[in-house]
C-alpha cells in the first residue's frame, strides 16, 4: 500500500544520525510518530493508483516544521506575514491581518 522507507536509506561518506544530538526535537518527534499506530493513517487511506510513501514520513516533516515555526516551504513567505504583505491604497493591512 505504501512505498517502504526506512531512516537509513542515505547513502553519504557520513552518518547524519551522529550530528543530531540525543535529546534533540527532532529525535523526539521521530520517536513519537513511529509509537504511532499505523492504523491511524490506512483508515484514512481510500487505496488506489499508485504505491505512496508511508503518511508517516510526511507527517514527521510537517510536525518538526510546525515545531520551529516554519509554516511555508516558500522562503519569501517564512517570517512575518505582515513584511511581506501588500499595502492597498497605501493603507497597511488591518492588526494582525495579512492582505494576501
Amino acid at each position: 500500500m505504501f512505498i517502504e522507507y526506512t531512516m537509513d536509506q542515505l547513502c553519504l561518506p557520513m552518518d547524519l544520525e551522529m550530528e543530531i544530538p540525543p535529546r534533540h526535537v527532532a529525535r523526539v518527534i521521530n520517536d513519537f510518530i513511529n509509537r504511532l499506530d499505523d492504523r491511524l493513517f490506512t483508515a484514512a487511506y481510500p487505496g488506489g493508483g499508485r504505491n505512496s510513501y508511508h503518511p508517516k514520513m510526511l507527517t514527521k516533516v510537517i510536525v518538526y516544521a510546525y515545531s520551529q515555526r516554519i509554516y511555508t516551504s516558500r522562503p519569501d513567505r517564512q517570517g512575518s506575514a505582515r513584511k511581506h504583505s501588500i499595502h492597498v491604497a497605501g493603507r497597511p493591512p488591518a492588526a494582525g491581518f495579512s492582505d494576501h
